[in-house]
């Protein structure tokens, strides 16, 4: 045997070993790669039948609603993805977004059925996220349907504060020119439209009196009725 032949067998060998480990590990990542494909193919699908099948028709039967509440079309949103805006009204004064949307979690094992709500300017405290787990390959239609269910329901629970929140309804509280009660006019019980304005009642008896003797109420309530301010005694 040469000087160097026992040198070159062990230099030899260890180079081999290491581009087999290179070989097997490439091998390793190539197998990881087709999983994550077959994964993110699986998860279109998901996303597609969960959002076609469950979560827009649900978003568009709360939209029917709200006559300010628009679903945006499937081909805006996304795969997999449902999105309705409320616009700033003066019954429902801010502007909202919620979101449901289907997506994966960081081991792609799992789909995540998304919530998200955005409500602008904020005055009161709300659920803006949640998400349900939901394992690929056992996609349980039943309990992704309770779920949705429950999140529309919370957010109408949400968005109907709007109206009793005072940071939010401010523009819309007027004198009853009748009793001098403080309302908000989108609740009131009648209104009646004088000299280019209209009174609000708070009940319809209010209503009777003021249109018996309509000159009577407003002279007396007409500070108040404009300004906001009871008249001095």
């Amino acid at each position: 045997m040469g000087e160097w032949d026992d040198l070159d067998r062990q230099i030899g060998e260890r180079v081999a070993a290491a581009e087999a480990k290179q070989r097997e590990h490439q091998d390793h990542i190539r197998q990881r790669m087709e999983e994550i494909e077959q994964r993110q193919s699986r998860l279109g699908i998901v996303a597609q039948h969960l959002s076609s099948a469950i979560i827009r028709p649900r978003v568009e039967r709360l939209a029917q609603h709200f006559e300010n509440a628009e679903v945006l079309d499937a081909a805006q949103c996304g795969v997999g993805r449902c999105v309705c805006s409320f616009a700033h009204t003066e019954r429902f004064p801010a502007t909202v977004t919620l979101e449901l949307f289907v997506c994966s979690d960081d081991r792609m094992s799992s789909a995540l059925v998304c919530y998200k709500l955005e409500i602008r300017p904020v005055f009161i405290q709300f659920e803006g996220r949640d998400q349900l787990a939901v394992p690929l390959d056992a996609v349980d239609d039943a309990r992704v349907a309770l779920w949705v269910d429950q999140k529309l329901i919370t957010f109408v629970d949400t968005y109907l504060r709007l109206l009793e929140v005072e940071q939010y309804q401010t523009d819309n509280v007027v004198v009853d020119p009748v009793c001098g009660m403080r309302i908000n006019k989108n609740t009131a019980a009648g209104e009646v439209e004088r000299r280019g304005h209209k009174f609000y009642f708070c009940i319809n008896e209010c209503r009777e009196k003021f249109l018996k003797e309509p000159e009577r109420w407003i002279s007396e309530r007409t500070t108040e009725f404009f300004t906001g301010q009871s008249p001095d005694r």
